[in-house]
């Protein structure tokens, strides 16, 4: 994101691009900084009875990060594997269509 990118922004964008993918519960969407930069990320949960495996990661992230990149000019997602402290985490709802920031 840009340095002048607002501290609540709303990624609108993305929310919009998102709002018919299923499963995105499994989501958790979260505001970061890394190495001096922010980052808009999305954390998969896994179930049980799915292993913890980069491949299992990389199947079920794959989805989301096209959805992503064909519903958000200039998006280029990417699958890490980093545990990044969130400045603010979000959910998104599914009634509005939009992200709205977890209390903490």
């Amino acid at each position: 994101m840009p340095p002048t990118t607002p501290p609540d922004f709303s990624f609108d964008a993305t929310a919009k691009a998102i709002s018919s993918g299923a499963d995105l519960q499994r989501y958790e969407f979260i505001d970061f900084t890394y190495g001096g930069k922010r980052f808009f990320g999305a954390r998969l949960t896994l179930s049980s009875d799915e292993s913890d495996s980069s491949v299992e990661y990389d199947k079920r992230a794959k989805p989301l990060m096209s959805t992503i990149e064909k519903g958000v000019a200039g998006s280029h997602p990417k699958l890490v594997c980093h545990g990044p402290t969130p400045t603010r985490v979000l959910r998104f709802e599914s009634s509005s269509k939009k992200f709205v920031p977890e209390k903490g």
